[in-house]
């Protein structure tokens, strides 16, 4: 696998996001971005009902919806249904941070935040984000070498070297590599605690460490 871009030094979760991801329970599951090249991670929580009724409890499928009104880089942020509308939920997450002002130089590249064991509480895959960035060598033999000549066979008059996608394609699954999952999660541990995968009803973080414990968000309007 070969990339157009670097991971970044520092990864850091954006003020709003953290605080949503405070007010998580066992079995929620968000869809994340983190920007590039500054590492900025942005969150919004997914829903399993494509209606998206009020903020009100529900268990859907063995996982639990989240019940506050999340926020993300400033404002006040829905739930994501997944491909509602034929538009995958990191996709709808970037639509929105372009709206709110976020339009980081070299894109996003996106994951999902599982608050329980499944994946380890990590899923990695984005086709819609992690497909541009992550690429293997174009033909079947994944050979730089092969993938130029071919480029220059198929468009002889072109002069120069060919761009990042004129010789590559995209990876199956859109996974990040280990590298930058185990970051991320490095990052995940340190902002909402090692076991944040087993999280409580009341916080994600140690119970004997309340003065480390943001206000959890406060109800939805009636």
């Amino acid at each position: 696998m070969i990339s157009d871009v670097e991971l970044p030094a520092n990864i850091t979760i954006d003020t709003d996001s953290l605080y949503s991801l405070f007010g998580a329970k066992y079995g929620n599951v968000f869809c994340a971005l983190m920007s590039l090249p500054d590492g900025v991670i942005y969150t919004a929580p997914y829903t399993h009902d494509p209606a998206r009724p009020a903020w009100t409890p529900q268990s859907v499928g063995g996982l639990t919806e989240y019940t506050h009104q999340a926020r993300c880089s400033g404002r006040q942020i829905r739930r994501i249904y997944h491909q509602e509308g034929g538009i995958a939920g990191h996709e709808q997450l970037a639509i929105f941070l372009a709206e709110a002002g976020v339009r980081p130089e070299k894109g996003f590249v996106g994951f999902s935040i599982l608050f329980s064991p499944e994946k380890g509480g990590l899923g990695t895959t984005s086709r819609s984000q992690n497909n541009p960035h992550f690429r293997d060598w174009m033909g079947l033999q994944n050979d730089r070498d092969i993938a130029f000549t071919n480029y220059h066979a198929m468009k002889p008059g072109v002069q120069g070297p060919p761009i990042f996608h004129d010789v590559t394609i995209p990876d199956s699954d859109g996974a990040l590599p280990p590298q930058w999952a185990n970051a991320i999660k490095r990052c995940l541990q340190a902002k909402l605690g090692r076991d944040y995968v087993s999280c409580t009803e009341v916080s994600i973080h140690h119970q004997q460490s309340p003065v480390n414990i943001p206000p959890a968000p406060p109800p939805p309007p009636r």
